[in-house]
């Protein structure tokens, strides 16, 4: 479909000068609605006024990993990446206590939100990596949103990664203060195979999509990002993912969760990549374990998403070494668009 290209610049120069020039105001105006109406992704035949057009940003940004990058210079570049795509939900993984109080400050003064009620901090660990000289602090998962959220936050802890371990994985679900259906949720999974069936990554996966499949049959529009430290193509999701997502790169699934970056054209089914790390994943790139779920039940129009490229920070030389190039952090920010009732 061919995009019309419009002089708005001329339309707000002249729009004062007479009555001929105002009409003119006024058809470019019907013009732009009529040209937002027509564009993918903007929304569905039929449907509803109150449906809602989401664009959700998930990170893990290593923030507890010294080796990772200046502490200043990440966050600057997290507030940047959040300011350049202006998402209204954000889900930061392995933040420290101290960096997510210094962004809930600079976004509260900048009246980021509507209001004071946008944040939530679920703690995972006291880490070392996020201690300074003034003491110590812990790491943990952040979710920020421009909505105004209800109060209080519904957390619940996974699994143990390995048996005697302190460090915790939650679920951590906030509501949207204009409705008690609209969840943002975000998540954390450990990377640990785990010495039991009861313990590791699938052991998180099969709680967290239990717990999700309950929000869900309850009627709720759930949104859930995070670190899930699976593969898209690892049989564990394929009760997250839905049928319809199947391709031969994701097959066999049979969830009731759709993932924004399942439509990728590059990958059908599986989506860009989110980590430097090895193994590969499907389609020839590196491996994706950052996602962003909607429930089917309540999608409305289509969903897509982008993995943006590795920011660089000055870091050090063993974050060089480690990394192998002056990254901000080993997983890359992704951002996607998703449309629902909520």
């Amino acid at each position: 479909m061919a995009i019309c290209s419009l002089d708005l610049e001329e339309v707000v120069r002249f729009s004062s000068t007479g009555s001929v020039l105002r009409r003119r105001s006024l058809l470019v105006v019907m013009a732009l609605g009529l040209l937002i109406a027509l564009l993918p992704g903007t929304g569905r035949a039929g449907a509803e006024a109150g449906d809602r057009q989401l664009t959700v940003s998930t990170w893990n940004i290593a923030g507890s990993h010294a080796t990772f990058g200046g502490r200043i210079e990440l966050l600057h570049k997290v507030h940047a990446s959040m300011m350049a795509n202006d998402p209204d939900v954000v889900v930061l993984n392995e933040i420290c206590h101290r960096q997510y109080k210094y962004l809930q400050g600079v976004l509260q003064q900048q009246d980021w939100s509507s209001g004071t009620s946008f944040t939530r901090y679920t703690k995972m660990d006291d880490h070392h990596g996020c201690s300074t000289e003034d003491g110590s602090d812990t790491v943990g998962m952040a979710l920020f949103s421009k909505e105004q959220l209800a109060a209080g936050i519904d957390s619940v802890r996974l699994p143990l990664e390995e048996s005697g371990s302190d460090r915790g994985h939650y679920l951590s679900c906030a509501t949207a203060a204009a409705t008690e259906t609209l969840k943002f949720c975000f998540t954390h999974l450990t990377s640990k195979v785990g010495d039991s069936d009861e313990y590791g990554n699938a052991a998180q996966v099969a709680e967290l999509t239990r717990l999700l499949n309950g929000l869900d049959d309850a009627g709720n529009t759930v949104v859930v990002a995070g670190d899930f430290n699976a593969l898209a193509n690892d049989d564990r999701l394929n009760g997250l993912y839905s049928a319809a997502a199947d391709t031969e790169n994701n097959p066999d699934n049979h969830g009731a969760f759709r993932e924004v970056d399942d439509t990728d054209p590059g990958c059908p089914g599986y989506g860009e990549a989110t980590s430097i790390h090895p193994p590969k994943g499907a389609c020839d790139g590196a491996k994706k374990i950052d996602f962003i779920f909607a429930n089917e039940s309540r999608l409305t129009g289509s969903h897509s998403a982008e993995s943006l490229p590795h920011p660089v920070c000055k870091g050090t030389e063993e974050s060089q070494h480690e990394a192998h190039e002056p990254v901000c952090s080993d997983h890359r920010n992704l951002i996607g668009t998703v449309t629902v009732q909520p």
